[in-house]
């Protein structure tokens, strides 16, 4: 038993040393892991510290690049902002930001229009747009001298003066005949004279026929055969949209399907999408335009057309043209679009019965149109004569020859005007550069005539243009100077882009310049009818009048081409 339970005893004792030391291992373990722990910790930390500092280090100096950049920035955008807020102060609105913007083109062009008080100094050369017109056209024609067109000749009257061609008409016709006779111009298909009866000059005989006459005449004198051209003579026009309208009226009616037989050219095979077309090809057809007139009238036609598009004189032509539309839906807007201009124009008295009095008129003209079934196109030159009284040497009848030329270069302010009341379009500069520079010229012959040339205005004197009122030129010229001068006061704002005018401010406007005009288109034109002797010949104006050549050699034919 004692060996028993010493044994017992021992086993006890080794088993609870063995326990101990599993006991103290496993702390020893448990302590060598917590150590290795605060190792790894330590060292995370030191590693994540050193992370943290060296990112902190990047971020600050990341951010104080980031700092001056936007520091910059701000400089830069707070400087723009003081440059917007100087703009803003300076410009103030829209018509200001436009003559800046203005101010800005001008500055790199070779002239200025403006000089330092802000009155023109110079206006456009509308002779050379022409030219330079004429010159676009040729070179579109030699481009397409493929295609043979319809020449169509177009000769635009004067108003007679007791019932007898004036110098200037002949110059006109006598330009034509020269053209022919030194076959400058191909042999036209056409030659249309336009001109009605001219009320406001008493006459009784249409200024188509007399030119038509005098034509006639020279024709039988230089030799020039007119078997094979047609002629038109136009007796109802009396201005340069219906006279146009009655040639293209008489084109489509008369000629344009029996040009349409006969012509080779179609439309191309494939249309502008390139896909091949369906059932006949349509015939093509060009008609060209050669319109004839002294050069300022011309150059009035050019300006019309391209600063006021919508009251061009040369739609008539522009509607000819059909390529994807039929001749008779082209042409009923063009009425619509007439008819409504027009109507916007007249008093509300008479505006019922002028509107239904237009659209029975074209009610009638549409029944009577013919059906085209072919394509037309267009395209117009022009064909000048020097204005006669540009080189006499005549003091009086030179005078009154500048004055007559510049009230008609107000004529494309006019119609921009009539426009501007109706609410349809807005005031050109260009037109007003024109009308100040007239208004300068007019002040300076006025200077001229009374200062430098007091034979001048003693001769002037004389012409008594009114003979109840006892008027004469000087008189005349005085109140059409005033006129112009009050219209241009009330258009300088709109025309130099300072502020905007009221309606009623335009409508004063055009009454002044009306004014203006009508004076200086009734007193001041020098035209005269021609003498015995210079019926129907090449000739020029008497030497007593004129001062040009008596030689029938040495003169151009008053062209100056």
């Amino acid at each position: 038993r004692t060996k028993v339970v010493r044994t017992t005893t021992t086993t006890t004792t080794i088993t609870g040393l063995c326990i101990d030391d599993q006991q103290q291992q496993q702390q020893q373990q448990q302590q060598q892991q917590q150590a290795a722990v605060g190792t790894v910790s330590t060292t995370n930390k030191r590693t994540n510290t050193n992370q943290k500092q060296q990112s902190s280090r990047k971020i600050k100096g990341r951010t104080g690049a980031d700092m001056g950049a936007t520091v910059r920035r701000l400089a830069r955008s707070r400087q723009t902002a003081e440059q917007q807020t100087n703009q803003l102060q300076t410009v103030g609105d829209l018509t200001k930001l436009t003559a800046a913007i203005d101010k800005r083109l001008l500055q790199h062009s070779s002239q200025s229009l403006f000089a330092n008080d802000g009155l023109v100094r110079q206006s456009p050369d509308p002779l050379g747009a022409l030219l330079e017109y004429g010159d676009e056209n040729n070179n579109a024609a030699d481009t397409n001298a493929a295609v043979k067109a319809h020449e169509i000749v177009v000769v635009f009257g004067k108003p007679l003066v007791d019932d007898q061609v004036t110098v200037e008409y002949a110059a006109r016709l006598r330009t034509l005949a020269r053209l022919l006779s030194d076959h400058e111009m191909e042999s036209p298909d056409l030659i249309c004279f336009c001109g009605g009866i001219s009320r406001q000059h008493d006459n009784h005989i249409a200024d188509a026929d007399a030119g038509f006459l005098f034509f006639q005449q020279l024709c039988i004198k230089e030799g020039i055969s007119l078997s094979n051209v047609k002629l038109f003579v136009d007796r109802r026009s009396t201005s340069e949209e219906k006279a146009l309208q009655c040639v293209t009226s008489h084109v489509m009616k008369e000629h344009v399907s029996e040009w349409l037989a006969v012509s080779q050219q179609t439309e191309s095979l494939t249309d502008e999408y390139g896909m091949e077309r369906r059932g006949p090809l349509r015939k093509k057809l060009h008609l060209h335009f050669t319109l004839l007139s002294t050069e300022y009238h011309l150059c009035n036609l050019n300006d019309i057309h391209h600063r006021s598009p919508n009251q061009s004189l040369l739609r008539p032509i522009e509607k000819l043209r059909t390529v994807d539309r039929s001749h008779e839906e082209i042409m009923s807007e063009y009425d619509d679009e007439i008819s409504a201009f027009r109507r916007s124009l007249q008093s509300s008295s008479t505006d019922e019965k002028s509107a239904a009095g237009e659209q029975q008129q074209q009610q009638q003209q549409r029944r009577t149109r013919p059906i085209i079934n072919g394509i037309i196109d267009c395209s117009w030159s022009f064909q000048y004569s020097t204005y006669p009284y540009s080189y006499t040497t005549d003091d009086a009848s030179a005078f009154m020859g500048r004055c007559f030329l510049l009230g008609e270069a107000l004529l494309p302010l006019s119609i921009n005007m009539k426009g501007v009341v109706a609410e349809r379009e807005f005031l050109q500069r260009d037109n007003y550069v024109t009308a100040a520079s007239i208004r300068h010229k007019l002040v300076a012959l006025m200077e001229d005539l009374y200062k430098t040339s007091p034979g001048l205005r003693s001769g002037l004197r004389e012409i008594t243009t009114d003979h109840k009122a006892r008027k004469t030129v000087d008189i005349v010229l005085e109140g059409a100077t005033l006129s112009l001068g009050r219209c241009i006061d009330l258009l300088r704002p709109a025309g130099l882009h300072q502020s905007s005018v009221t309606k009623a401010e335009y409508t004063k406007a055009l009454r002044w310049l009306d004014h203006c005009r009508n004076q200086i288109q009734t007193y001041c034109d020098p035209d005269r009818p021609l003498d015995l002797y210079e019926w129907g010949t090449m000739g020029c104006l008497s030497s007593q009048q004129s001062g040009d050549y008596d030689d029938d050699e040495n003169w151009d034919g008053g062209t100056g081409i």
